[in-house]
């Protein structure tokens, strides 16, 4: 075997398959290791031009000289400059992905030196950096759609009624699990690609490659932004009809979970959305928290006690949206899981409520989003009201 993969590195073959197939038995049986290390050693350097090819053969390396400990880390070291230096010769993406696995690497070997240097070359990477490009489709929504709720707004005898009838609206539909299809629910025929998520800001990779989006996702986003779109129309509509002020606004918005000054902040997000003023979602955002934090505490705990070296705290967006999906009986619980998608989902929603308190978003939310939040808090505000009941409310 030895003698065959010399050979095969002799003809000066690029192709490493031969080499890998006769190395493999070697580099399993620890009592073959002596007679794997020079095929591994040569092999590494023979096909360096490929970076993962090399990488390969340095991993049967570190495994056959394992007992040299100062050998090891060496080839370690190896490994994660192979991939820096390839990083060199990529733009995009591509160079994103060989910075990770160079860190990954050091991080997992121990080389916190090489782990620190590789993430701050990875830090300097900028969104231009990483050509990304937005894909963008235009889509219609029927007429009847948008002349059914401005009739429905329309029909509202005041500005409570109104802003009551704009909480009323049907949650958007759940796709159903598929009857058809393979075991994760997908059609026949229909192309799953394997993702990754980045997040510009870093830049870095938020999930790891081979993690799939739940089925129904896609569906689930599409069903909230059209969502928000006839959102947006109603709040249009009740302007147009209302023109209510802030001072108006507040008194409609002041509630048992929302005390007068928080419900004049409130309306004031309101005003600034009418106003199309960029800056309201950033205003509303925290204060649907806040709503949802007094409404559910009302039902079920929202604090979470100190343990050990854990510090105690109060429940956030995501795991308070949780625990209303959890508790079907309080009203506005139907709306949870939109919600979440909405404001807390990091793998598959605009994640707002995250993006914006830590200052992670890369362009401001949409109107209809942002129409979305305001819903949010009209939603928390009717389940207030509503309390516990026998069914959950939209």
């Amino acid at each position: 075997m030895v003698a065959r993969a010399g050979a095969e590195m002799d003809r000066d073959d690029e192709r490493p398959g031969v080499v890998g197939t006769l190395l493999n038995p070697l580099v399993e049986r620890p009592k073959w290791h002596a007679h794997a290390l020079p095929v591994a050693e040569r092999a590494s350097e023979h096909y360096r031009r490929d970076p993962h090819v090399r990488v390969s053969f340095l991993r049967d390396l570190a495994t056959v000289t394992k007992g040299d400990p100062g050998g090891v880390e060496r080839i370690n070291r190896a490994i994660a400059t192979t991939y820096t230096d390839a990083a060199e010769g990529f733009t995009g993406v591509a160079k994103l992905m060989m910075l990770t696995e160079a860190a990954v690497h050091a991080r997992d070997k121990g080389l916190t030196d090489l782990h620190t240097d590789i993430r701050m070359k990875q830090q300097t990477l900028t969104r231009e950096d990483l050509e990304l490009q937005k894909v963008r489709f235009d889509t219609g929504m029927p007429e009847e759609l948008f002349d059914a709720a401005s009739a429905y707004i329309g029909e509202a005898k005041d500005l409570e009624d109104a802003l009551q009838r704009v909480a009323d609206h049907p949650v958007p539909p759940q796709p159903e699990s598929a009857d058809e299809g393979d075991e994760q629910g997908l059609q026949p025929s229909f192309l799953r690609l394997d993702t990754n998520r980045i997040n510009a800001a870093g830049p870095v990779l938020v999930h790891s490659t081979g993690q799939q989006q739940a089925p129904g996702q896609d569906q689930r986003v599409i069903g909230l932004e059209l969502t928000g779109v006839l959102i947006s129309y109603q709040l249009y509509v009740l302007w147009e009809r209302f023109e209510p002020s802030v001072r108006q606004m507040t008194t409609a918005l002041t509630g048992p979970v929302v005390p007068a000054e928080r419900a004049r902040l409130l309306a004031r997000a309101f005003q600034l959305y009418w106003e199309y003023d960029e800056t309201a979602v950033f205003v509303a955002v925290p204060l649907v928290e806040g709503i949802l934090r007094r409404y559910l505490q009302q039902h079920i705990p929202v604090i979470h006690l100190a343990k050990g070296e854990s510090a105690g705290g109060v429940g956030q967006s995501g795991g308070l949206l949780r625990s209303l999906a959890d508790s079907p009986d309080l009203a506005g619980s139907t709306w949870a899981s939109s919600f979440l998608l909405l404001l807390a989902e990091p793998t598959a929603g605009p994640n707002l409520r995250n993006t914006i308190a830590h200052d992670l978003w890369e362009s401001i939310p949409s109107r209809h989003q942002t129409a979305m939040v305001l819903l949010a808090a009209l939603v928390f505000l009717r389940a207030a009201s509503a309390g516990s009941t026998g069914e959950a409310e939209g």
